[in-house]
């Protein structure tokens, strides 16, 4: 959708569900378990490639080994953490794979058509002179909190823009390892070198904090496990999706009360930004 344009010259433009599939199923993957997150590599980059470690985990979680009643799922999140350590996990699992298209993460074998349609965005504004892309994302970081994660190096001039409207402890430099990782296959970093490399194009990812991320794998796990697994009618699939929901979307009141208010913020002052830049 996109909203007139002011005495600026300022447009606004919103773009929801390019994964319809996900949302129908309550799936972070689409219907090919596509993570779209990781489908967007750059030129040069082959749809091939996992992370060593990732293949050991990828054994620990089998989607297609059935989970028996005696097993736990903590118990052996908890053996690879105390194998490999946590910083090691995050800097592995969640970065994007594409040697398992069943497993979590999957970024694809070729751009799926999300990525197609969103090739057409140049044309819908073609007298762009200047773009400020916000992702919002939940799933990381503190409860109810959010941070605001920026691709460039704190010394960048789109650093300093960034910080001059937002309050300075929610930026944060993906690269610094705190709340994000560095993954493959982004949609802000694909955007900005494939569909407008020519623009100065500014990217963040509002990043806003539910549980801990033992919780979120767990519920990813689950969820992939019972998809091949279960028809949708049965109670532990029905389980595994209520469980998606609630560890992305809290039913917080809440959590969703302060989330919106600070997300409908972020916007608002993005674009007294723009106006002021």
């Amino acid at each position: 959708m996109l909203v007139e344009k002011d005495q600026r010259n300022i447009g606004i433009m919103f773009l929801h569900a390019i994964n319809p599939f996900g949302y129908s199923w309550t799936r972070r993957a689409n219907e090919n378990n596509v993570d779209l997150n990781r489908n967007f590599l750059l030129p040069g980059e082959e749809f091939r490639g996992a992370h060593p470690l990732f293949h050991y985990v990828y054994q620990t979680f089998d989607p297609h080994r059935r989970t028996r009643f005696y097993e736990n799922f903590y118990l052996r999140a908890w053996w690879l953490i105390v194998r490999h350590s946590k910083a090691a996990l995050k800097s592995s699992l969640p970065v994007g794979q594409y040697d398992y298209p069943q497993g979590l993460f999957f970024g694809g074998h070729s751009p799926e058509p999300s990525q197609i349609l969103l090739q057409q965005l140049p044309d819908w504004m073609p007298q762009a002179t200047e773009i400020t892309h916000l992702d919002f994302h939940t799933g990381l970081g503190r409860w109810a909190d959010y941070r605001l994660l920026i691709d460039v190096a704190e010394d960048h001039r789109d650093a300093q823009w960034f910080r001059s409207w937002a309050p300075a402890r929610q930026v944060e430099c993906a690269s610094k390892n705190h709340t994000a990782y560095q993954a493959r296959g982004s949609l802000g970093p694909w955007m900005k070198q494939v569909l407008f490399p020519d623009i100065h194009y500014r990217y963040a990812a509002a990043e806003f904090g539910t549980y801990r991320v033992e919780r979120v794998l767990h519920a990813l796990v689950s969820e992939l496990q019972t998809h091949y697994s279960c028809p949708p009618h049965h109670p532990r699939y029905r389980r595994a999706k209520r469980r998606v929901s609630e560890t992305f979307v809290p039913a917080s009141r809440y959590w969703r009360t302060t989330a919106a208010r600070q997300g409908i913020a972020l916007c608002h002052q993005s674009w007294l930004a723009m106006h002021q830049h």
